[in-house]
């Protein structure tokens, strides 16, 4: 990690502030159990309908379910649409 990231992290710990005001860190969103949007990916590792692993800074998201697909996606979000039943979170970049 960069020094710069270890000092805004450690300010914001310190300030009680979200981490998701850091830039760059994965922001998840879970509506229900139909929709989840990750802002600050980095691509979708592997896409099937029952499984959709996505990369980011900090390691990969895989969101297990039926009748998943892709939604929307651009540079800073995607969305992912379906059944979801869970989510699981691994560390290792993307």
């Amino acid at each position: 990690m960069r020094k710069g990231n270890q000092v805004l992290r450690a300010v914001s710990r310190r300030l009680s502030l979200p981490q998701e005001l850091l830039p760059g860190e994965p922001l998840l969103e879970l509506k229900g159990h139909t929709e989840l949007c990750i802002q600050n990916h980095r691509g979708i590792r592997s896409y099937q309908e029952d499984s959709v692993t996505v990369g980011t800074k900090r390691g990969w998201v895989c969101v297990s379910g039926s009748g998943l697909h892709v939604l929307q996606m651009n540079r800073e979000r995607i969305t992912i649409t379906g059944d979801v039943r869970a989510l699981e979170l691994g560390e290792g970049g993307a």
